[in-house]
């Protein structure tokens, strides 16, 4: 995988894939932030595709019958 960018710039950025934007609300990483940090949401790669969309390609990859049966 490419290396990711932050969504704490100022540029709105939307997903190729879910069009979901770089400031779309994560309650975890909500969570664990501080009052002094900006917030940072949504990582991108460089071909502006959500890092959400590329764990879902993942998952979709694995063969979850096979997996079960081992």
């Amino acid at each position: 995988m490419n290396k990711a960018t932050s969504s704490a710039s100022e540029k709105i950025i939307f997903c190729k894939k879910c069009v979901e934007s770089n400031k779309r609300f994560a309650g975890t990483l909500q969570y664990k932030r501080t009052r002094d940090q900006k917030l940072d949401i949504a990582l991108f790669d460089d071909k502006e595709v959500c890092l959400s969309c590329r764990y879902y390609e993942e998952k979709e990859r694995i063969d979850w019958k096979l997996k079960k049966n081992n």
